[in-house]
């Protein structure tokens, strides 16, 4: 349907809001300006009562909006939870706070794209979950609770596809494919997101986000954290995820930075989340149909996609069983595909890839801070382990040969920024029985890394030189770059390997405590 308002619920428990076509929202479409959203959950706060829309137990799946358009803030999905406090109009024994019980949404299975804004000084997001702001203008009242102690509940964010293209609209507001921002027990699994934006479509410089996630609310490590896996991300100038941690009260503990988590890997590495996900162009899995403006956007078919990695790579959900069309996902026991559209899609027989290294792992700082940016930096004892993690994208049982492998940063570089590298020496080689669709941890062997004081000629980055050249020269070492790749030939050759940049510090002490 061509609307000029959203579709909207407020007060609902149990409603259903599936199997619906949005399209033409918002300025473009009606002249009207302000918000615009193809389906609008809960919100509306008055700003004198503090009274607005919540809804729990709702499911909003199998979807598909488009041509979404705002002056103010475009957004496919948009809920949000105000917290009532009805305390005055409730009998004794006192306080009444609705919602008062977890909120449960469930966001599932919907098609998101062509959102777009405008002018300057908005934003725009595919799915935007979040509780009631405090009002405030700009970056501050996008990030600030009204209620620093409210966070929507055991919410699902899965199997949506979003496609957040370039809308020309430059240095201006936040573009997220999507946003959570104070929930806790949220779930985001099976989605893929594609930024396909530059930069300077977002608003950088004023501390808003361009992320394919933008995530504000208690780290994942914690009771309550996001948890988040399976997604497959796009997202070649945006950054992975836009993190704001925040405690249980909304105090704000890491701000973040447009690069802070500007790889997947950064993320992986900081909060463990998202290590079976995937990092790839799968945008050319899907085609457009029909005439503007009443368009479908679908994988392709005739032929179907071979080999990509949207095809059975999701995890299996209870309550998400069918597609934005209906169909049944995850037919005989098979995974689930990510994204929205469950397809049949074409397996090579012969694709084992490398996921990730698992260990050795540490935080890298983004490009933008200098300090602690030129590598991932771990303390460790003298020896490290190595653990990659490899995954059977094929139709049958493989047999594979994994290298772990590692080098030195050359002598010359050692003091600039960014390192070169020399050939690999050989660390281990692995034999490994992997079943299709199987996962597996491999242990590639141990690294015995040498300190700068065992080395000649070698220096550090400016920025750590004095510290380490007055006394540490003899815990520090050069970067090393590590690497896991399976050397036996198969039809994929772009996932056969994964490295890392790591520089070390060695504890050569026997004592194990500190004191001040």
């Amino acid at each position: 349907m061509s609307v000029a308002q959203v579709c909207f619920l407020g007060y609902e428990d149990g409603a259903i809001v599936t199997g619906n076509k949005i399209f033409s929202v918002g300025l473009l479409a009606t002249g009207k300006t302000g918000e615009a959203n193809g389906i609008e959950v809960g919100g509306q706060q008055n700003n004198l009562s503090n009274i607005g829309f919540n809804n729990i137990n709702c499911e909003i799946g199998r979807n598909e909006i488009n041509g979404v358009t705002s002056d103010v803030f475009a957004r496919g999905v948009k809920v949000q939870q105000s917290l009532n406090d009805l305390s005055s109009v409730v009998p004794p024994p006192g306080d009444y706070l609705q919602p008062g019980v977890p909120e449960n949404m469930n966001i599932h299975s919907n098609m998101i794209w062509g959102i777009s804004r405008t002018n300057a000084g908005a934003s725009r997001a595919g799915i935007h979950l979040f509780t009631d702001r405090n009002g405030a203008a700009g970056i501050t009242g996008l990030t600030t609770a009204r209620i620093s102690t409210y966070f929507t509940r055991n919410d699902q964010i899965a199997n949506n596809t979003i496609m957040m293209a370039n809308d020309n609209i430059s240095n201006s507001g936040g573009v997220v494919g999507i946003a959570v921002q104070h929930g806790k027990f949220t779930t985001l699994m099976n989605n893929a997101i594609a930024m396909t934006g530059t930069n300077t479509t977002a608003d950088i410089a004023g501390g808003y986000p361009h992320s394919a996630l933008f995530y504000q609310g208690l780290h994942p490590k914690y009771m309550g954290g996001l948890v988040a896996d399976r997604n497959a991300y796009w997202s070649p100038n945006a950054a992975a995820v836009r993190f704001v941690e925040v405690d249980t009260i909304s105090q704000t503990l890491l701000a973040g930075y447009q690069d802070e988590y500007q790889t997947l890997a950064q993320w992986r590495a900081w909060t463990k989340q998202d290590l079976n996900s995937l990092i790839g162009n799968w945008t050319g899995d899907y085609v457009t149909s029909g005439v503007a403006p009443i368009q479908y956007l679908r994988i392709k078919t005739n032929p179907s996609p071979t080999g990509s990695i949207l095809n059975n790579r999701g995890t299996r959900i209870a309550n998400v069983t069918s597609d934005v069309d209906g169909q049944a996902r995850g037919s005989a026991g098979q995974a689930y595909d990510i994204g929205a559209d469950e397809f049949n899609g074409v397996s090579y027989v012969n694709d084992v890839e490398v996921t990730t290294i698992l260990t050795p792992r540490s935080y890298r700082s983004g490009a933008s801070q200098v300090n602690f940016a030129d590598a991932e930096h771990l303390m460790v004892d003298n020896t490290v382990k190595v653990i990659a993690r490899l995954r059977n994208n094929g139709s049958i049982s493989q047999v594979v040969n994994v290298v772990g492998e590692y080098t030195l940063e050359n002598v010359a570089s050692s003091g600039n920024s960014l390192p070169s590298y020399s050939s690999f020496n050989g660390l281990s080689n692995v034999v490994v029985q992997i079943a299709a669709g199987e996962s597996k941890d491999v242990d590639l062997g141990t690294l015995n890394p040498q300190s700068l004081s065992q080395l000649t000629g070698y220096t550090t980055p400016i920025w750590m030189q004095k510290q380490v050249d007055a006394s540490m020269r003899t815990n520090v070492t050069p970067r090393y770059r590590i690497q896991a790749r399976i050397t036996t030939p198969d039809e994929n050759f772009g996932n056969n390997s994964d490295a890392m940049d790591a520089r070390f510090y060695i504890r050569r002490s026997n004592i194990k405590m500190m004191t001040n």
